[in-house]
């Protein structure tokens, strides 16, 4: 079979079938309808000679054909979309354009509150989902389902896709300000023993660069409690004797809000290099660098 004897339109359903796993969320997310998507789904199973899909209560389950299939469809839909809008201009004010971007809450506080602020100003009509973090999101980066992705430049392997520093950030030692530890510096041998609260990345609760980097020096704080949440680290301080390891701009924008004396660590630890990743095949897009320009504009005034 060859792709002159097939509707090229049916692979943007299965596209659209595949990441949505229901017929009708598909004809929503293609401007279509309901009938439309289920005709082009028969003809689909027609051609590849496979049920494709198998209903499980109100969505459907991929077969091993679709999700072989998958990233095949998902490169091709790209391409052509990129042929198609190669010569076009985004224009922010009146352009429609939706973006996911993976991030950590503390990310979100401090840089993406600014960038939303930005868009409702000059892209009214440019929608952002903002996807917590989760181990396997480059596998979504490469595949184009997440847009961007901002996390610490050591966290992953970066090859084949780009990636640009945004920011850096300083660890700092928090706690609150009547605790009897805020009454004179804390040393390293107290940090391995008092009380420590710490913030893990996602369900696997991935430890931090800061605790990592302690535990590489040997020093071992015992985490009381631990939280994937950076804005609920000052509220969870204040009243307590613990201490907490948090990035310096977040720390410092809660720190009043919550009194807390913020003091560097008495443990040198490596700074946060704070970086975007995109996939290489968007480069060209011209939403997509009018979005990877507004991310660095902001992450600079920032």
């Amino acid at each position: 079979m060859r792709a002159a004897d097939v509707d090229l339109n049916l692979l943007v359903i299965l596209d659209a079938l595949i990441t949505e796993r229901n017929v009708t969320r598909a004809a929503r997310r293609l401007g279509s309808t309901q009938p439309t998507c289920s005709r082009a789904l028969g003809r689909l199973r027609h051609i590849f000679g496979d049920p494709l899909f198998i209903r499980v209560g109100h969505d459907m389950q991929p077969t091993p054909m679709a999700e072989m299939l998958a990233p095949q469809v998902r490169e091709l839909v790209a391409m052509a979309d990129r042929a198609l809008n190669a010569s076009l201009e985004f224009d922010p004010s009146i352009g429609e354009r939706s973006f996911v971007i993976s991030c950590s809450d503390y990310l979100t506080f401090v840089l993406m509150a600014p960038v939303v602020r930005r868009l409702r100003n000059e892209a009214p009509r440019v929608q952002l989902h903002l996807l917590p973090y989760q181990v396997e999101v480059f596998a979504l980066l490469r595949r184009g389902d997440v847009d961007f992705v901002i996390e610490p430049a050591s966290f992953r392997d970066l090859d084949g896709l780009r990636s640009v520093e945004l920011f850096r950030d300083r660890w700092q030692l928090a706690m609150w300000e009547q605790s009897e530890l805020a009454q004179s510096e804390v040393s390293m041998e107290q940090l391995a023993s008092v009380p420590y609260l710490t913030y893990t990345l996602g369900l696997e609760r991935v430890p931090n660069l800061a605790d990592r980097a302690l535990h590489e020096q040997g020093t071992r704080p015992t985490a009381m409690v631990s939280t994937g949440n950076f804005s609920l680290l000052p509220a969870l301080l204040e009243g307590t004797d613990m201490v907490s390891l948090m990035a310096e701009r977040g720390a410092r924008m809660l720190a009043e809000q919550h009194d807390l004396i913020i003091r560097d660590p008495p443990v040198p630890i490596p700074e946060i290099v704070q970086t975007l990743h995109w996939n290489k095949r968007n480069e060209e897009d011209p939403a997509h660098g009018w979005m990877r320009e507004l991310l660095i504009e902001v992450a600079t005034a920032v």
